[in-house]
């Protein structure tokens, strides 16, 4: 599966997978000159390409790369405030997804279901769904002290240490074939500098993985894999360590979203412990240190008598922060907004009504007026948000595409394949012994009870196929067309006698067995 011969139609598929607009590395070429001239090149890429899968070796000029710095702050003045991202030679980017392509074939079966991001099968929004439900009720004094910890690792991806990398890899049961040709990758690249269109200097690395590289991501989840294991194996025989209440049957400690991590406890000193120990014994063994400047921790009002002795003990601020943007990063930010960056946010939260009307109101000036800012507007929003068969120019209405994305969740609960952290605690601790369609829906975060609202929208859209009936209750769901019969029959348990049990107990085959 690792090692098996890389075919031609593999590295074509792998090249015409690069963005035609990537930039590209030293020799100047783009994925689109390739594509456009692959009846020319394609043999000799092809043959270039599969020589590195039989020797393993790569020549230098191949894994060239210039490192483009892209300010973080509006005025930077030291190397730090410079983001340093790897304009990689098609070449070698297509050698990168070839690896990650048989990479990916494993990672869900080697990395803990805290980590959602770069897995394939699994939605990132699941650990930003989850962390919403986690962090509801902080205010409530009655409820139990716990604490959320958001942990900014410094520099992450260039911090990295190459020996810890192939150990991880080691660690994971990967070929040693395998193994070879990330190691090659990774440790022989050498870097040039792009300043003001010029490009200075020819240097190797000596750690990190590359901002650009194909799998960078990958590898780094791996890397943080290491993380979870470790905090894993210290909760396992500290007995001081105590769960954040909520977390408690699921045993959750962490949320990881590639390289950003929440950690989740009791406000409680010992358990603070644990994590700060784990955070350093992390951090020797891996490179990866701690920002502690940028990592924040939120105390519960009920936890608040041990709050000073807590923060003194991590060295971390209290709060959540605002965004850490430049001014130009916020005035991209800005301008996003106006394309798709919204989908994002409206695939995880219920926008609210008048973020709605604002961002619309927004699109429909640009629209109308352009840079003039003048015009008025000449056909309705709704109008223009029809297809163009129906007459419109077949822009999607923010609230329709927001209601959309949120039923895939409902529909994931419904469903409910096990793949998912967050629909197994949102089945234990919300729906418990109930179903989606009549459980009560007045606890939770603000998200989950705007979002399970929805719900009627999808029991109109879905239908059941039935067969032996084991997976379904006979009142709770809707495997009838007056379903569920609790909510159009609320008695009918009471006087049928028929208990809240699944279709299976009350029918054979074809006959009702009652």
């Amino acid at each position: 599966m690792y090692f098996c011969p890389v075919t031609w139609s593999e590295i074509k598929d792998a090249l015409f997978d690069i963005a035609e607009d990537s930039a590209p590395g030293p020799d100047g070429y783009t994925s689109a000159f390739f594509k456009a001239s692959w009846s020319v090149v394609g043999h000799d890429i092809s043959n270039a390409v599969g020589e590195f899968f039989r020797n393993g070796k790569l020549l230098k000029q191949v894994n060239a790369t210039i490192l483009a710095l892209i300010p973080k702050v509006q005025l930077p003045s030291t190397v730090s405030d410079y983001r340093p991202i790897s304009c990689c030679t098609v070449i070698y980017k297509t050698i990168a997804k070839i690896i990650v392509k048989r990479m990916q074939l494993v990672l869900h079966l080697l990395i803990d279901y805290s980590q959602n991001a770069f897995v394939p099968g699994r939605n990132i929004s699941d650990n930003i769904l989850l962390a919403q439900e986690l962090l509801a009720g902080y205010n409530q004094a009655r409820l139990p002290p716990r604490s959320t910890i958001k942990v900014d690792i410094q520099k992450a991806y260039d911090s990295v240490e190459w020996d810890f990398l192939i150990e991880v890899l080691k660690l994971f049961n990967f070929p040693a074939c395998f193994i070879g040709w990330i190691e090659q990758c990774v440790t022989t690249a050498s870097f040039s500098i792009s300043l003001n269109g010029s490009v200075y200097g020819y240097f190797p690395g000596a750690r990190g993985l590359r901002q650009g590289d194909p799998m960078s991501p990958y590898l780094f989840v791996l890397v943080m894999e290491i993380w979870t294991t470790l905090l894993r194996h210290r909760v396992r025989n500290d007995h001081n360590f105590q769960f954040h209440w909520k977390c408690k049957e699921h045993r959750i400690l962490n949320l990881c979203f590639a390289d950003d991590v929440l950690l989740f406890c009791r406000a409680h000193i010992s358990s603070i412990q644990v994590i700060k120990d784990t955070l350093v014994e992390f951090a020797n063994i891996s490179g990866l240190q701690v920002n502690a400047s940028k990592s924040q921790i939120i105390i519960s009002k009920s936890g608040q008598h041990e709050k000073q002795q807590i923060l003194d003990l991590l060295g971390f601020q209290e709060g959540w922060g605002h965004l850490n943007l430049s001014f130009a990063g916020r005035a991209l930010l800005i301008k996003s907004v106006l394309g798709t960056l919204h989908n994002y946010w409206a695939s995880v939260f219920i926008l609210p009504k008048g973020i709605i009307k604002i961002l619309e109101a927004k699109m429909r000036k640009f629209l109308w007026q352009g840079s003039t800012g003048k015009g008025y507007a000449k056909v309705a929003w709704e109008l223009i948000c029809k297809s163009k068969e129906e007459g419109g120019l077949g822009f999607r209405s923010i609230e329709t595409m927001n209601r959309a994305l949120m039923l895939k969740h409902l529909w994931r609960i419904a469903k409910n394949d096990g793949s998912s952290i967050w629909v197994d605690w949102i089945i234990h601790y919300r729906i418990k012994k109930s179903s989606l369609w009549t459980f009560d829906s007045k606890a939770g975060s603000w998200g989950w009870k705007k979002m399970i609202k929805l719900r009627n929208l999808l029991k109109n859209a879905l239908h059941y196929k039935v067969g032996n009936g084991n997976t379904f209750n006979l009142w709770q769901d809707i495997w009838h067309e007056h379903s569920p019969l609790c909510l159009t029959y609320p008695n009918a348990p009471t006087i049928t006698g028929l208990p809240l049990d699944s279709l299976v107990n009350v029918c054979c085959q074809e006959y009702w067995n009652f």
